[in-house]
């Protein structure tokens, strides 16, 4: 998901400043793909996935070797109940936002764009050195001056919990209706 994306969305939802959602976002996102690096995997594209489902799965099913328990065709009916781009709560960002202010911005935007250069070649090289440095120079901002600014940033801040979550009745069904496992696909 764009980053800028799930920055305005925690701001909103959970009131935490911007500066504190974008570090949380380059955080995890550097953390999980250096974390995963030497797996099979791939990056699918919250806007892929809203665009065409089928073409997201299919090709992330390709990449990492796995058979869906359940057929996308079959499967599809309630995917296409299910995954819907008129439920997306915050739209394209074409606005400069607080973001941009923060001491990290370019590695948010290169973090971004790194990661969407690996979901078209998992491969790319360039793009796994590109991710790399930003990965190393945000570690070196975050020992040197991760803690204090957090602090000041966080000062007096609630952080509010999760707001409780109603499953709806369907999502149930389709939990029951899926395996417990997912196979691998034998090379």
């Amino acid at each position: 998901r764009s980053p800028g994306k799930v920055v305005e969305s925690l701001t909103a939802r959970e009131h935490l400043p911007a500066a504190i959602t974008t570090a949380l976002w380059l955080r995890h996102m550097l953390d999980a793909e250096f974390a995963t690096r030497f797996w099979r995997r791939h990056v699918v594209l919250y806007d892929d996935l809203l665009r065409d489902w089928r073409e997201a799965l299919t090709l992330a099913g390709q990449r990492t070797a796995i058979a869906w328990p359940i057929g996308l065709e079959a499967a599809a009916p309630r995917m296409d109940r299910f995954i819907d781009a008129r439920l997306r709560h915050f739209g394209p960002v074409g606005r400069r936002n607080a973001v941009d202010a923060m001491p990290f911005a370019g590695w948010f935007e290169e973090a971004f764009a790194a990661l969407r250069g690996l979901g078209r070649d998992p491969s790319d090289q360039l793009q796994l050195q590109r991710i790399d440095r930003v990965r190393t120079a945000f570690r070196m901002w975050s020992r040197s001056h991760g803690r204090t600014w957090t602090e000041a940033f966080l000062h007096r801040h609630e952080i509010r919990a999760t707001r409780p979550f109603e499953v709806p009745a369907g999502w149930h069904q389709i939990a029951k209706d899926i395996p417990d496992a997912i196979t691998l696909a034998v090379e």
